[in-house]
């Protein structure tokens, strides 16, 4: 069975490079990407070069939409093999919204119960994203085939009952 996998430490240890690899390596699911400097803007594309659809909903460029408005416009997205939701945003710039995260993983939560959808989630963010994950995903994800990769600096701001659910990697 897959793992949730963290990957903590300092700039330029290859946290990025870890999320990025495991991006390309996985083939026929449902991804999503929130970046928080638009790393991954190029891997984007390659995937959209190798047959992958990337969601409408997808801000493909720093965004000034509130994070709230960005995730009102992932929740309408469709969960669907060989698609990628890419959301573009940093926390100091578009604010910070648990609410509207949450929403959006309940709505994951849900679907990841379909036993044909693959989900696969890479959190190249701040912590306080994966700090709103649900129970269902972090506890329970990966036996729906639901997959959670995350990259961080500090594990300290990542709560334990969360951070208890991955394996971890570091690279201090």
């Amino acid at each position: 069975m897959i793992k949730h996998k963290a990957f903590i430490g300092g700039r330029g240890v290859g946290k990025t490079f870890e999320m990025k690899r495991l991006l390309h390596s996985e083939k026929d699911d449902f991804k999503v990407v929130i970046d928080r400097y638009n790393e991954y803007r190029e891997d984007i594309q390659l995937l959209s070069e190798n047959g992958y659809l990337i969601a409408e909903e997808s801000c493909m460029k720093p965004s000034n939409n509130p994070f709230s408005v960005q995730l009102q416009e992932a929740l309408e997205t469709t969960l669907e093999r060989n698609k990628v939701l890419h959301i573009v945003t940093n926390e100091l710039r578009n604010g910070f919204d648990s609410e509207a995260i949450k929403a959006f993983f309940e709505k994951i939560e849900k679907e990841i119960r379909n036993p044909d959808l693959r989900v696969r989630i890479y959190i190249d963010s701040h912590t306080s994203i994966i700090n709103n994950l649900t129970p269902g995903i972090y506890t329970i994800g990966a036996g729906y085939d639901c997959v959670v990769y995350a990259a961080f600096r500090n594990k300290d701001h990542i709560e334990n009952k969360i951070l208890a659910n991955f394996a971890s990697k570091s690279f201090i």
